[in-house]
């Protein structure tokens, strides 16, 4: 509804993070991450919630979990480039999203997992700073659909503080959390 926009203002200090996914197959299968341009790395399970009192992010975090750390009343701009050759949901826990940009592969002959990322300069229809900035209000979601091989840019207010996971909802996913 359009009074959901009033309430959910862009706010002035504006940042662009990357997170960038890819799979592979047997014999070494796995989803990989990386956010903001840093080593790929596959996330291993906390073995305590987050949440508890007593976590300790120097004991209790596996050395292989992204983690990006947002400031509270922030308008973030998330630039989700898939490596995957199939499309993949992503679900962004505790806050609602507007869709800027969706594409499908960055180059036309990218097939059989030979495609580079989408470039954040060229790869969308204006820069990703520029597309931060884009004044249109979209309808506001807390899923999407990466197109194999391309990407998707996102804009949500840090409005709701807490720890909130970026989850892959496929069934595929169930056994591993």
């Amino acid at each position: 509804k359009a009074s959901e926009f009033k309430e959910r203002p862009l706010l002035p200090d504006t940042e662009v993070h990357t997170a960038d996914f890819f799979f592979t197959l047997p014999p070494v299968y796995g989803y990989f991450f990386a956010l903001d341009g840093g080593t790929y790395i596959q996330n291993a399970l906390l073995h305590k919630p987050m949440t508890y009192p007593d976590f300790d992010k120097d004991k209790d975090m596996p050395a292989h979990t992204n983690v990006m750390n947002l400031d509270l009343d922030k308008t973030v701009t998330l630039v989700l480039r898939s490596g995957a050759g199939m499309a993949h949901p992503l679900h962004v826990h505790g806050h609602k999203f507007e869709v800027l940009e969706e594409i499908s592969r960055p180059k036309p002959n990218c097939f059989g997992g030979q495609c580079e990322l989408a470039d954040l300069d060229s790869g969308f229809s204006a820069p990703g700073s520029e597309l931060a900035k884009r004044k249109t209000r979209g309808v506001l979601k807390d899923v999407i659909i990466v197109p194999m091989f391309g990407a998707a840019v996102v804009r949500f207010n840090t409005d709701n503080p807490g720890v909130w996971f970026v989850s892959l909802p496929l069934d595929e996913h169930v056994d591993s959390g």
